[in-house]
């Protein structure tokens, strides 16, 4: 997924989105790993999505970005450690800045940092 059409579906959401979360850790390199299974009780085929870490093979479950404040702090701490990261929410808007970035807008607070966030990651370089 690209990160300017996540940093848009993300501005454009009125609230907490597990399908936002989802492309947010795409962006990260989360994987999406599907499996098929027998479920013992039907009898029936069914396939389950499993996350992976990103650089590892290990399952993992994606932070609730969009909801959880703390998630999205830390999403910041991932992309720019070195850089203050702040949010407020007045008069029914969230907005958040990392470092000399530019203030972004959103529908809540952790939104509002995650939009940040990305907005910063296409400023720094890759890390290995």
């Amino acid at each position: 997924m690209e990160v300017d059409a996540v940093i848009d579906n993300l501005k454009a959401t009125k609230g907490p989105s597990r399908k936002l979360d989802s492309e947010i850790a795409q962006v990260l390199g989360w994987r999406l790993k599907t499996e098929t299974f027998v479920d013992a009780a039907t009898g029936e085929t069914k396939q389950r999505h499993l996350w992976l870490v990103p650089k590892t093979d290990e399952l993992g479950k994606i932070p609730f970005y969009t909801l959880d404040l703390e998630a999205a702090y830390r999403l910041t701490q991932d992309v720019a450690p070195s850089e203050a990261a702040g949010c407020m929410w007045e008069d029914g808007i969230a907005s958040a800045r990392i470092g000399d970035g530019p203030t972004v807008e959103a529908a809540n607070a952790a939104i509002a940092l995650c939009i940040a966030a990305l907005v910063a990651s296409k400023n720094r370089p890759q890390r290995p």
